[in-house]
């Protein structure tokens, strides 16, 4: 990078302004405040200052130093535009943000919880009891592509395939997130509150297959619980030397999270989207 002092303030401007925004929509609750925050230009200003930021963390840690400092408010500004309508219809733009995090916790090796996020889209009706209505519209029980969209019609909320379409999305970010934090030497301890909340939605669920891809997450991380547990036994890093624990696994060397989660992303993994749709039916 060029001038990292010049990048530094020019990007501290532009995202003060978007707490600004998002500040008012916090304090106005109205719905010309929330259109302010929920709209194409506020999501893509908050996709293109993280990856600046995840640009940056990839740099030497001289020009990063400049950078760092507005990892936080970036991240506060995610976190409070998921939380600002967290409504089934805009589950688009949650999952939108949960993705934003998730390469801001891979790319600057800070840890910011995003399970939890993820865990209470779970815990809503639509997943736990599924008890959706069909939609008028045939083209409306296609699948939503998240990617595309902010927000999703009042006649899709509820609908089965707007549910299944959600839970797809949700399971493939979960996964993203813990293989993430896979690496981390306190691993076992950030994914045990995950793992009891997931083993509390398998026991109020009702659908089958949300509750087996499920448990084939708990299973990874347990397994990868256990690798680091192992890896951890074998080294000998104090507090003083913290700086030695990013390398402690081994160059080269995946965990099973990653393994599972790059499996999964080319197609190898647990089987959704439309295939897991039909067979809930």
């Amino acid at each position: 990078m060029l001038d990292p002092t010049s990048a530094y303030q020019l990007c501290f401007v532009y995202i003060r302004q978007l707490s600004i925004h998002l500040r008012n929509a916090l304090s106005s609750q109205s719905k010309e405040s929330f259109l302010g925050v929920y709209n194409w230009q506020f999501i893509n200003s908050l996709k293109l200052f993280s990856a600046i930021l995840c640009r940056f963390a990839t740099e030497t840690n001289e020009q990063f130093e400049e950078m760092k400092h507005l990892v936080y408010p970036i991240t506060q500004i995610v976190i409070g535009t998921i939380s600002l309508v967290p409504t089934p219809k805009y589950y688009p733009i949650r999952f939108l943000c949960v993705r934003i995090l998730n390469d801001l916790n891979r790319s600057t090796g800070f840890y910011v919880p995003v399970a939890p996020f993820l865990i209470e889209v779970l815990n809503t009706k639509e997943f736990l009891l599924l008890k959706g209505k069909r939609s008028t519209e045939r083209r409306e029980n296609k699948e939503v592509d998240f990617s595309s969209c902010i927000k999703v019609k009042n006649t899709v909320v509820g609908t089965q395939g707007y549910s299944f379409c959600s839970f797809e999305e949700l399971h493939d970010l979960l996964i993203d997130s813990m293989a993430v934090q896979s690496r981390a030497v306190a691993f076992p301890e950030i994914s045990l509150p995950v793992v009891v909340a997931l083993k509390k939605f398998m026991k109020k669920c009702k659908v089958a297959n949300f509750n087996r891809s499920i448990a084939v997450v708990v299973d990874k991380i347990a397994e990868n619980s256990k690798f680091i547990n192992e890896a951890r036994r074998k080294i000998d890093v104090s507090p003083a030397n913290w700086h030695q624990i990013p390398a402690w696994i081994g160059e080269g060397k995946k965990t099973p999270m990653e393994v599972f989660a790059e499996r999964k992303k080319s197609g190898g993994g647990v089987k959704g989207g439309q295939k897991t749709q039909k067979q809930g039916k």
